[in-house]
């Protein structure tokens, strides 16, 4: 969620005070991103719980992309395609001036993955 809330509003404000316009910059994908990354967010937290409060930390990517027991395809996935639309969407926010329009597949595999990581951590949850 943080990842795109720091894209969103860096964007704008590249954008804003690049060519002076502050209205109608924001796309509804990019709100869409946005709910999903806050809607996986909110949710990862209600099934985390207290859990992760006492875990030390392996370091920044190991925490995001593993579990106690490794890897996980799901975690990888989530991370893999978050980093893809938010290199299109700084891609066209500095080439264009604009906020991107996402394809709808995008948005929904953005969605997928979000709904896998979630649905494999409630798993993990309740072992």
């Amino acid at each position: 969620m943080a990842f795109w809330l720091f894209l969103i509003v860096a964007g704008y404000l590249f954008v804003a005070l690049s060519i002076g316009q502050y209205q109608g910059l924001i796309t509804g994908d990019v709100l869409m991103l946005l709910g999903i990354s806050g809607v996986t967010g909110l949710a990862a937290v209600q099934i985390t719980g207290d859990k992760a409060a006492g875990r030390a930390s392996r370091g920044f990517v190991q925490d995001i992309l593993s579990t106690e027991d490794g890897p996980q395809m799901q975690r990888l996935q989530a991370v893999a395609w978050t980093i893809i639309l938010g290199g299109i969407f700084v891609w066209i926010a500095v080439r264009d001036y604009r906020f991107p329009i996402f394809d709808v597949n995008l948005l929904l595999l953005m969605g997928i993955a979000q709904s896998l990581y979630l649905g494999f951590k409630f798993q993990e949850g309740n072992k």
